[in-house]
């Protein structure tokens, strides 16, 4: 089968991490891989890197609204304002064209689309329905961080675009029950399952700190720092 898997990212993280970790240990050597992720994304030569060269890369054009060179704060501002809240969802025309047309060519069996976090990454929305307009039948919604509340300005914009994506019957998936539960709370979207990320392990344990050192093959006289990642609001 020809499996398609659908990145919007702008910064490397733990998305690219995850997304890494899925394409390295797809179950089925004989399905055809393909990934489609934003030119302008910073973990872009990252993720090529990482994965499989057999896998199939493909980039798309960012649709990120950038002004140029207008100095007034005032004139941008206005121009973003106006940009994501009227003209991105008039885009969306032309997006959910361009990548039905992508996922067409392509035959794509069935598409994973990972999200950040909801309601970011707008163009999402334009490729779950460009492929269920494709005829793709299983189109899976994976959402990585928790949703919150929309903002007024774009409020009903997003909850007529998350009744379309149910309508279509578009499968969501949550990384954990609080996505889950944000989820229920804060959109229309259908009815969410929960994967969890990663897998389980063995508990290792602990009797003492020097067994503990020994499990972890760390030398006792070793002094170690480490780090979770990053802290975020909504984390």
């Amino acid at each position: 089968m020809k499996i398609g898997f659908f990145i919007e990212n702008y910064r490397q993280g733990g998305l690219d991490k995850i997304f890494i970790e899925k394409i390295n240990n797809w179950p089925k050597s004989s399905d055809e891989l393909y990934v489609f992720c934003n030119s302008d994304h910073q973990g872009i030569e990252y993720l090529k890197k990482n994965i499989p060269s057999k896998c199939n890369f493909i980039t798309y054009k960012s649709p990120y609204f950038f002004i140029g060179n207008i100095k007034s704060k005032l004139i941008n501002f206005v121009f973003r304002v106006l940009y994501n809240t009227i003209f991105c969802y008039i885009r969306m025309v032309t997006e959910i064209y361009s990548f039905k047309k992508k996922v067409s060519l392509n035959k794509i069996d069935i598409l994973y689309i990972h999200n950040g976090g909801w309601p970011g990454g707008r163009v999402t929305r334009s490729v779950a329905i460009a492929g269920k307009l494709a005829g793709i039948h299983q189109v899976f919604y994976v959402i990585h961080n928790l949703a919150y509340r929309k903002n007024i300005l774009i409020y009903f914009q997003e909850a007529f675009l998350e009744s379309v994506l149910k309508l279509f019957k578009i499968e969501v998936i949550s990384v954990s029950d609080a996505v889950k539960r944000t989820l229920a709370k804060y959109t229309f979207l259908p009815k969410a399952i929960t994967i969890l990320n990663g897998i389980s392990e063995p508990k290792i344990k602990i009797s003492n700190k020097q067994d503990f050192l020994k499990k972890l093959k760390i030398d006792q006289d070793h002094f170690i720092i480490s780090t979770i990642g990053t802290f975020e609001m909504r984390r």
